[in-house]
């Protein structure tokens, strides 16, 4: 069974037919009238990919314009279409369009930077901003995601083209003649980069590779015609792109194959060299019809340039240097032949920036126009300023008084308000040393009465809160009251103790000292924990060696009490604060303690006189009565 074939009007047919005329740079009218029809209300009126292919089309038809319409008209049905987006940037960028194209880069590298496409969209971006290294880093991109994209290789080598980098140019457009042979835009880059470096025989072959594949583009044509002017060839005849002509060796003027128009062209026939002259020699001009008085005017002029030209050559080469300058016009007439030496701005921009990637507006009146906006954006400031001075200077005389003296009051008043500003600044200062030293007075005479409180400890015991002073040597420590419960624990020392004196004197904290402290038992894992590990009095090292931070000197009967002597001088900053807090939590407990059972005291207090006032409070209005 075989296969029945397909008509050429055919969708399919026509569709296979105008994506590839479009892949070939080939597309034409007869390829936009299909897309138009296969648009219609009959076929695909809604296919966005038929849209897409319409839009290329008529880019290759350098329908930039219509073009961006079509490509607006897709991105308002579907804005997050990325298909296709490097061809709109393309647009955008021959059309000089920042604004939209810079948009449209930002939009797309937050939606998807990861697509070959949108890393081209960028790339003209920055190239259209002239930041041709951020360009080339985001195609390089672009070939690093797919290494079978063409347009980012391409472009890549443009960027290097414009950068003056013609190697690396060369070695980008290679890689697109590689993928894809057919394309004219590699062999035209490869052409231009070769022409950079002024081996014209070379971008000649390269250039006639790119007009075999695109005949009908003219820029191909007057690239190769640089060429040959370059090669001193004016013979009028171009080399045939045929396979025999497939190395720049076969590019000489010995070669008698030519290339022929099609009949179709309707092109005039080449105009042969005039009779008697070389064939390198160009056609004179066409010399217009003057009268005899304008001839001799021209003749005369010519010279007298020619003689003038001459003087100042021979001045420069011959330049008086021994004699000084006499006045102002021997420096004029001294100075004024070295013009000479001045070379026109055209041949240095020929120069300076030689070929490059080609735009819709020349590069000279690119320039023009930027200098125009300038000068017009500074001349629109300038009658701004002018204005604003204007007026004010039409306010200031209608006001009573002249503006210098309002100034010079606003003046007055501004010093006058400094000065009261620095002089209640100093009076602040006075009153904050003020309140420091009151406030110093006052913690001074608060220390004072803390100290007198420890001072005056009761000596003897009572039936009620007994103390334990009696146990213990007095020191002149904060944490020198008893720990724990004072009524269950009564400590019996191991040691002998010492009697304390009825008057006992406060003397200054000497942080080298050795502090005695009495601790719970269930305080010593916290010690430990702090690297504070009491050693008992009998195991002390002699003297001369280490001593330990902490001495265990005796503990209670019951053995929940333990007496220790602290050298504070030989702990860290981190194990006094440690021991610090373990102290704090005990006369907290211990203030607890002492407040619940002064409570359960007063209760059973009050409760006794209650019961005995009730008679006493009957006999009163028995009396009475």
């Amino acid at each position: 069974m075989s296969l029945m074939p397909l008509s050429p009007t055919h969708p399919l047919i026509q569709i296979f037919l105008t994506k590839t005329l479009n892949e070939l740079q080939s597309a034409a009218e007869n390829e936009l009238a299909i897309c138009d029809r296969l648009l219609s209300e009959e076929y695909f009126p809604h296919s966005m990919w038929l849209m897409s292919l319409r839009a290329s089309v008529l880019y290759h038809l350098h329908e930039y314009e219509q073009a961006e319409h079509q490509f607006d008209t897709i991105l308002r049905i579907d804005p997050y279409r990325i298909d296709d987006i490097d061809i709109f940037s393309n647009i955008l960028y021959v059309q000089d369009n920042k604004l939209k194209l810079s948009r449209l880069a930002h939009d797309y590298l937050t939606l998807d930077k990861d697509r070959p496409e949108v890393c081209c969209l960028v790339g003209n971006h920055y190239s259209l901003r002239q930041e041709h290294e951020k360009a080339v880093k985001y195609f390089r991109r672009a070939t690093e995601l797919d290494r079978t994209y063409l347009t980012a290789w391409t472009l890549m080598g443009h960027e290097y083209v414009e950068m003056k980098n013609s190697h690396a140019a060369i070695e980008a457009y290679r890689r697109a003649v590689d993928i894809n042979r057919k394309d004219y835009r590699a062999w035209y880059g490869l052409g231009q980069a070769y022409e950079l470096l002024s081996m014209h025989n070379y971008a000649l072959y390269y250039y006639q590779h790119a007009t075999a594949l695109r005949s009908y583009d003219v820029r191909l044509w007057q690239a190769q015609g640089s060429c040959y002017e370059e090669l001193g060839r004016y013979s009028g005849q171009v080399l045939a792109t045929t396979p025999a002509a497939t190395t720049p060796a076969a590019s000489t003027s010995t070669s008698t194959s030519t290339w022929q128009p099609p009949a179709h062209w309707k092109v005039e026939p080449i105009a042969q060299p005039t009779p008697g002259l070389p064939q390198y020699v160009k056609k004179p001009p066409r010399v217009k019809n003057r009268t005899p008085e304008e001839l001799e005017i021209i003749s005369q002029t010519a010279a007298r340039f020619a003689s003038r030209l001459a003087q100042d050559q021979a001045a420069v080469l011959n330049p008086d240097v021994d004699t000084p300058f006499q006045d102002q016009l021997d420096v004029v007439n001294r100075l004024l032949p070295y013009h000479i030496f001045q070379q026109p701005k055209e041949d240095l921009d020929s120069v300076i920036y030689g070929k490059g990637k080609g735009k819709a507006v020349d590069y000279d009146l690119r320039t023009e126009i930027a200098d125009t906006k300038f000068a017009l954006e500074c001349h629109k400031r300038l009658e701004k300023i002018r204005t604003r001075w204007r007026n004010i200077k039409i306010r200031e005389g209608q006001r009573a008084s002249p503006d210098t003296q309002a100034y010079v009051l606003a003046q007055a008043v501004l010093e006058a308000d400094r000065g009261e500003t620095s002089l209640l600044s100093t009076e602040l200062r006075t009153a904050r040393a003020e309140l420091e030293r009151i406030q110093k007075e006052q913690r001074a005479s608060a220390n004072a009465a803390r100290v007198s409180q420890f001072s005056a400890a009761p000596t003897t015991p009572t039936t009620t809160t007994p103390t334990q002073t009696q146990y213990y040597r007095a020191y002149p420590y904060t944490y020198a009251q008893p720990y724990g419960n004072p009524s269950a624990n009564a400590t019996t020392l191991t040691f002998p103790a010492t009697p304390v004196a009825t008057t006992p004197t406060y003397s200054a904290y000497q942080p080298s000292g050795a502090i005695p402290v009495q601790l719970p038992v269930a305080s010593l894992p916290a010690l430990h924990a702090l690297g504070i590990v009491p050693v008992p009095a009998t195991s002390l090292p002699p003297e001369g060696q280490p001593q330990p931070p902490a001495i265990l000197r005796g503990s209670s009967a019951n053995g929940t009490m333990l007496t220790l002597e602290i050298n504070v001088s030989l702990l860290q900053s981190a194990q006094m604060h440690g021991l610090a807090v373990i102290l704090n939590s005990l006369v907290a407990r211990n203030a607890a303690l002492a407040n619940a059972n002064a409570n359960s005291s007063t209760a059973a207090v009050s409760t006794t006189p209650t019961t005995t006032s009730v008679p006493e409070a009957e006999k009163k209005p028995a009396q009475a009565s």
